[in-house]
């Protein structure tokens, strides 16, 4: 499912394959219309009888962000009305984008991204993986892929609860390394409203699975059975202060800039693009809205050794269409140099590969 049929998709569930009116779970049929209802109501206030469009998505998270930051509400809604409407339109996400997911295996579509990990598995050196998209259609293929070795998602520094099951297993990391580094965020990460921080699931399992951390569980073996567990202690609470976890999702622009794990993410990006010997923009047509990041990325690859000597010259991978010059162009603007620009779509390029 695209970004720009999020919103829609409220409205008509049913036209974009998603139907829980056949769920067996009653509880969970009741929840997603009282969630479709609140968010309703909330884009309906929003877009004031405007097309519900893309940039209607970018303004609900922005309204999100300055209302907790201002601690108010949003015109007749309370604060706690805000954050509620905003809890109700990420668990929508959620489930969309999973059956988005599952529709995709169901339609045996050809099973380009799998083919793309196999191939940068395949690669020599270690491969680097940047995505706006919010779902975690990559992060399983990956995990699949790579089972035991280095997975690196660039949200928490390097932790005990990353790399303890590795080292338990292994004595050492071991095999293949690869990043995957997620600018919006992503539905299977945490944050903890306290320290306004974020977690992997590699360091904070997702709280609906009911799962402890591996610091949580070796905590839990010292911990003195005579007395009540602590929150930090408990599945869904924040491992360091015990208040409750939450999936908190961002936009490009303004509301990403709030994104806490942000300025790391992207300085990691920018750290691969100074060394890499490849670089190619693959499905991404360099909107508006990412600009400032692509014309950062543009910065560090003239750094880039094999950039400076004419070696490296960075591909855009982008769909056929009339569109094509102009996207060929915001990436020679924004990156300031030449590129190779093919426009025969993600799907032929993988094909290519392989």
């Amino acid at each position: 499912m695209l970004a720009s049929e999020l919103l829609p998709a409220i409205y008509d569930p049913q036209k974009y394959d998603v139907d829980l009116s056949r769920s067996e779970v009653p509880n969970i049929r009741l929840a997603f219309e009282m969630a479709c209802t609140e968010a309703r109501s909330f884009i309906d206030l929003l877009r004031d009888g405007a097309d519900v469009q893309l940039g209607l998505l970018r303004f609900a998270f922005e309204t999100f962000q300055e209302c907790e930051d201002q601690g108010m509400g949003y015109r007749s809604l309370s604060l706690a009305e805000v954050l509620s409407a905003r809890r109700s339109l990420q668990w929508l996400f959620g489930i969309f984008l999973n059956f988005a997911y599952r529709a995709y295996w169901r339609h045996e579509r050809p099973d380009c991204y799998l083919r793309f990990v196999e191939w940068a598995k395949r690669a020599p050196g270690w491969p680097v993986v940047v995505t706006t998209n919010w779902d975690f259609v990559l992060d399983t293929l990956i995990s699949a892929s790579y089972g035991l070795d280095i997975i690196d998602c660039g949200d928490c520094e390097p932790s005990l609860d990353v790399f303890l099951t590795r080292y338990v297993a292994h004595g050492s990391p071991t095999g293949k390394a690869i990043s995957l580094y997620k600018l919006n965020g992503s539905l299977d990460w945490l944050y903890c409203p306290s320290e306004k921080g974020y977690f992997s699931p590699l360091f904070q399992p997702p709280w609906n699975m009911g799962a402890l951390t591996i610091t949580q569980t070796l905590r839990l073996k010292f911990h003195n059975p005579d007395e009540p567990i602590p929150n930090e202690l408990r599945p869904g609470y924040c491992v360091n202060c015990g208040t409750p976890l939450e999936v908190r999702l961002h936009t490009p622009g303004a509301s990403r800039a709030r994104l806490p794990m942000e300025p790391r993410i992207k300085q990691n990006v920018l750290a691969a693009v100074r060394n890499c010997c490849e670089l190619v923009f693959a499905g991404f047509s360099c909107p508006d809205e990412d600009r400032d990041v692509v014309e950062e990325i543009g910065a560090s690859l003239r750094i880039n050794p094999l950039f400076k000597s004419g070696d490296l010259i960075p591909t855009v991978i982008d769909i056929a269409g009339p569109h094509g010059q102009d996207t060929k162009n915001r990436f020679e603007r924004a990156l300031a140099t030449r590129i190779e620009y093919r426009d025969i779509g993600f799907k032929a390029w993988v094909d290519s590969l392989t």
